[in-house]
């Protein structure tokens, strides 16, 4: 015959109160209870509820801490690499102020060297514009050249 034992030994066997006891007779100790002289009394049976559960919730609990580690292990390399990110974009962005520096001097430069150009085509006498040079022709070219 199956043994039955009080709320509150039952709750000391399993190492819990005796109101979660009470709590877990609504959820699924009910096929243990017996009412024995007005007195609730539950089947010693009842025990590997607890313990299954005990097993279930080491288990879950070893899963959770293991997958809390690796998102960790995961969001610290995904810091890492966004950290390399933020320094490559860093500078690329100083090459791009360099290249940009380096291209207004050359544009200052080629500016400063078409008006240089341009001052030795044109002769300028008293702020007046006189005209543009001829350009230079040899004797061979003066002597054989075709006529105008």
């Amino acid at each position: 015959m199956s043994e039955y034992i009080s709320v509150k030994e039952f709750a000391t066997r399993v190492g819990v109160s005796p109101q979660a006891v009470y709590q877990r007779i609504d959820k699924d100790l009910k096929p243990f209870l017996k009412l024995i002289e007005s007195k609730k009394m539950l089947n010693i049976k009842g025990i590997e509820l607890f313990e299954l559960k005990s097993v279930e919730q080491a288990i879950e609990q070893d899963f959770n801490n293991n997958l809390l580690k690796s998102l960790q292990d995961i969001l610290a390399t995904l810091s890492a690499q966004l950290d390399a990110k933020d320094k490559q974009i860093a500078d690329l962005n100083e090459r791009l102020k360099e290249a940009q520096e380096l291209n207004r001097n050359n544009q200052i430069l080629l500016g400063s060297e078409q008006t240089r150009t341009n001052s030795n085509l044109l002769s300028v006498d008293g702020g007046g514009v006189q005209g543009v040079a001829e350009p230079y022709i040899g004797w061979f070219a003066r002597v054989f050249g075709r006529k105008k």
